[in-house]
């Protein structure tokens, strides 16, 4: 992705984050987030912007940021230019693979679902048939296929 193109809704939502964050960073970031601010006034972003443009939607939508002081909408509308970027797009990447993998299972019998702890910010779930089971990964990193058993 070179550029994402952002309408005057999505300015709406980005420019006051930005200049709330202006306002708490320190002078040795002032200079890339302003730079940020600057290409999401003229209405798009690309190179480094972007990969920082990224991590600020992520954080606020991971802490609710966009939801408390601007409401649900904004929040959508975060989701969605978040989905837009190529942290985004690798995400739908991830999903896409597993939902192909879970095809495998199309017509089986769940016979269980579990759900396990892996680490501080993930877990696993194993979905069982009478004919194998998938394990999934979920963290931080997104959704993974962590193995496939074929039973007999």
């Amino acid at each position: 992705m070179d550029r994402l193109t952002l309408d005057q809704a999505a300015r709406d939502v980005l420019e006051p984050e930005l200049t709330a964050l202006l306002a708490e960073v320190g002078p040795e970031a002032r200079g890339r987030w302003q730079a940020v601010f600057d290409e999401v006034a003229a209405g798009g972003v690309s190179g480094d912007q972007l990969e920082a443009l990224e991590q600020l939607l992520a954080m606020g939508i991971e802490t609710g940021r966009f939801e408390r002081t601007q409401g649900r909408a904004a929040d959508t509308l975060a989701r969605g230019l978040y989905a837009r970027t190529p942290g985004g797009q690798a995400r739908a990447q991830q999903a896409d693979a597993v939902n192909s993998a879970l095809k495998a299972l199309a017509g089986n019998v769940l016979e269980s679902v579990r759900f396990t702890p892996d680490g501080p910010t993930g877990c696993r779930v194993t979905l069982e048939t009478g004919r194998g089971e998938i394990s999934l990964r979920i963290d931080r990193q997104g959704i993974r296929l962590d193995s496939v058993g074929v039973g007999g």
